[in-house]
């Protein structure tokens, strides 16, 4: 064979190898996109989609939460009623058992006589913790406790000098102006924080008002016998009361 004739043999048989091995790549490059196309065919199929379930647990877990918020909306007020009026008990016992170990009777009947205020004081403080009250609610509320605090010490003070005041003293010079003049003070005082307390009711779940309001009543009570009190001991002159006023 010419030369030449195996130059011409060489040229042909290289394009026809290349001719083969595009058309092999060419076939590669078309089974990967149409395995990619498949893929992706089945990602975007509907019909096996993850989604809607995915969304179907998410509606079934807000639905949930709805209704223990619903339940701790309806039960909490009453559990935290239950365990405000279980604290001002045990702390009312502790108070009297302490008082009754003095064995003076007379500040005994004067801690049952004004037991209403100071019970209100204990149910106001115990509602605030246990009601987690915060806010200007909250401050309120213990604002109102530490008030109603400080009027029943003086006024429990007051009413212990009434009742212990001796009676050639009482006879002589009469009734303890003083005294009275201190429960009157404390009364006046007192009427503020009731309508305060009223106020801050109405912001209240109604259980709570219901607490409150059972309270409010005591107290108006408490205030009226303290009135005719203090009224009784003015009008207590004495023999010789009449020099010294």
């Amino acid at each position: 064979m010419k030369p030449r004739t195996l130059l011409v043999c060489l040229i042909a048989f290289s394009l026809i190898a290349s001719s083969f091995v595009l058309a092999d790549k060419g076939g590669v490059a078309a089974n990967k996109s149409s395995k990619s196309q498949g893929q992706l065919n089945k990602s975007s199929n509907p019909g096996k989609n993850n989604t809607p379930s995915v969304n179907k647990s998410k509606g079934k877990s807000v639905s949930v939460d709805k209704q223990d918020e619903g339940n701790t909306s309806s039960k909490k007020p009453k559990v935290v009623v239950a365990k405000v009026k279980n604290k001002t008990q045990l702390n009312n016992q502790m108070q009297l058992a302490q008082i009754n170990t003095t064995g003076n009777k007379e500040k005994q009947k004067v801690f049952r006589n004004q037991n209403a205020v100071r019970e209100t004081v204990m149910i106001l403080l115990a509602l605030r913790k246990e009601g987690n009250l915060s806010g200007g609610i909250g401050r309120n509320v213990s604002a109102i406790a530490r008030n109603f605090s400080n009027s029943v010490n003086k006024t429990i003070e007051a009413e212990q000098r009434i009742m212990s005041r001796g009676g050639l003293t009482r006879m002589l010079f009469g009734g303890d102006e003083n005294a009275a003049q201190t429960i009157q003070s404390q009364l006046n005082k007192n009427r503020v924080l009731l309508q305060k307390m009223e106020g801050i009711q109405q912001q209240l779940d109604p259980s709570y008002q219901s607490l409150l309001a059972n309270q409010t009543q005591l107290v108006q009570q408490e205030q009226q016998r303290l009135m005719e009190l203090a009224q009784q001991e003015n009008q207590d002159k004495g023999l010789l009361g009449w020099l010294f006023k």
